[in-house]
């Protein structure tokens, strides 16, 4: 090996280890998946395929200005007649993956886009907005909920608490022949909140205090999470300088 290739791999090195600096611009994150405690439309017609939950997260009810598309139908509706499943044992989760690092994602922003949809004039939906809700984060390892419970999320299945709050509410319901859209109904700063995996929602109630209850869009930014260093790299990484830099260092005559 020459000198030059001795001294570029400790110093290769170095840039690997010295990798928890996140240069990279927060950008808006493609889910991989999302889970709810139960579906309207699935259990209606007992066919899984006709679920609304993928809807939380597809992209193609957002337009190019970020406004949320209801046409015919946009949001997820959890069940709350089929079975009569209370409205404080439903919830949503959306798996954002684990980015390209494998870490995980360091979080700037959460919009939330309420329950909206599309319905004959003179009917009524916005009661069906979430109201008072929890938020919860959760990175690689965390339990994921299955089926309707009151406590969907906990530190002892691995996430982190973040606040709790009230939603504000969808838009009335938009008569047939309109094509409605609805700018983000919430906008939250997740700031600090680094290597997550998993957002959850927590439903404490909705607006009517009626049976049904859903939410239009969920949509995060971050950046791919970079690990820290730690101190046993830091370690090895000056050792491995420190070698490089005597083996190019010119020989005393």
């Amino acid at each position: 090996m020459n000198r030059m290739n001795r001294m570029v791999v400790p110093l290769m090195a170095a840039g690997l280890v010295l990798g928890g600096v996140n240069l990279a611009s927060a950008a808006v994150i493609n889910p991989t998946d999302v889970q709810t405690s139960s579906d309207f439309f699935a259990a209606a017609t007992g066919d899984p395929a006709n679920s609304s939950t993928p809807l939380l997260i597809d992209p193609a009810n957002l337009d190019a200005d970020n406004l949320h598309i209801v046409d015919p139908f946009g949001s997820w509706l959890a069940d709350g007649l089929v079975e009569p499943i209370p409205v404080d044992e439903q919830w949503a989760y959306v798996d954002l993956g684990l980015g390209d690092n494998g870490f995980g994602y360091d979080l700037t922003t959460l919009r939330i886009w309420n329950y909206h949809e599309r319905a004959p004039e003179g009917v009524e939906t916005s009661g069906r907005s979430v109201a008072a809700f929890t938020l919860f984060m959760g990175s690689d390892g965390a339990t994921t909920p299955v089926g309707p419970t009151a406590a969907p999320f906990s530190s002892a299945t691995g996430w982190s608490f973040v606040r709790n709050g009230v939603f504000a509410p969808g838009p009335l319901a938009a008569i047939p022949n309109e094509t409605p859209l609805l700018a983000a109904t919430d906008t939250f700063d997740l700031t600090g909140e680094n290597f997550v995996r998993y957002i959850g929602i927590e439903i404490d109630t909705n607006v009517d205090g009626g049976a049904l209850v859903g939410l239009g869009h969920i949509q995060a930014e971050g950046t791919p999470s970079v690990p820290e260093p730690g101190g046993l790299a830091l370690m090895v990484l000056a050792g491995l300088v420190a070698t490089g830099f005597r083996r190019v260092a010119p020989r005393r005559r």
